[in-house]
């Protein structure tokens, strides 16, 4: 096994040790109740890891496991929830050679069997950033529906209880297919020094339920993503972004969403 001596220092805020074998590259995050990335995120009355979490865990790991590159996460899908056992749960990536990249599995483990929380692949990052936005255009188009207190007690009210670390929006701005999220990451305690900083991640994957959106989301009404065609990041989120969310397809009650995140400059990070 190649790994860590007990008490060392973690390999990134994302990845508190490298546990591979000859057989599998595998890593390990350990998370408690405690965690902001699971106190500050309480659906419903339980208190979940968000996926956003998970694509910053992977997106880590993928650079540990295949160290000097980008890359690009791509045919990602949620599985079962992650909720903190008693005492913590440990979150464990491995991945497998396929084709230029590697699959992962995102698991924890039920004594022997493995519990499946998401699956995909982690690619070389093929492209350079796009142009830049013009973020003056997007606001003059978009009017502004909710600031940062109207918009989490609109999350609260649905059934979303974000705790201080993870209430990143601060104003929403709409339009019939499209969302504009004003997002400050300046109270994220978890992992903010990360290229993906979670609660960042998962306030852009917010813009979604917006878009097209003029009232009050009702309690059932928000759904959470399942699944996720690409991601690649071009540059570390900074302090202050903006998501941008637009409606591309829906059927059978699924939407699709493109979601870019901007820096102030309007210059694409993620997408």
């Amino acid at each position: 096994m190649v790994g860590q001596a007990p008490g060392a220092a973690p390999l990134h805020p994302l990845v508190d040790a490298n546990e591979s074998t000859v057989a599998e590259p595998r890593f390990r995050k350990t998370l408690r109740a405690g965690d902001p990335l699971l106190r500050d995120h309480v659906i419903e009355g339980r208190a979940i890891l968000p996926g956003a979490a998970t694509l910053a865990f992977v997106g880590a790991a993928a650079g540990l496991a295949e160290p000097g590159g980008r890359h690009a996460l791509r045919d990602v899908v949620w599985g079962r929830p992650i909720e903190p056992a008693d005492g913590g749960t440990a979150l464990y990536v491995s991945f497998r050679p396929e084709g230029a990249g590697l699959a992962f599995e995102v698991h924890s483990e039920d004594g022997d069997d493995r519990v499946i929380h998401a699956r995909g692949n982690a690619v070389p990052a093929p492209g350079t950033a796009p142009a830049a936005v013009d973020l003056d255009a997007l606001r003059a188009r978009l009017p502004l529906l909710r600031d940062r207190a109207a918009a989490y007690a609109d999350y609260r009210a649905a059934g979303f209880a974000y705790g201080p670390s993870f209430q990143v929006i601060e104003e929403i701005r709409s339009g019939p297919e499209e969302a504009l999220l004003r997002l400050s990451g300046e109270r994220a305690a978890a992992a903010p020094e990360s290229a993906l900083p979670p609660a960042l991640l998962d306030g852009a994957l917010r813009a979604c339920h917006w878009a097209g959106r003029t009232n009050a989301p009702r309690p059932g009404e928000l759904a959470v993503p399942f699944s996720l065609d690409e991601l690649e990041t071009f540059a570390p989120l900074p302090a202050v972004c903006y998501a941008h969310a637009r409606l591309v397809g829906e059927a059978g009650g699924v939407r699709r969403f493109d979601l870019t995140v901007l820096d102030e400059r309007g210059r694409v990070l993620a997408e």
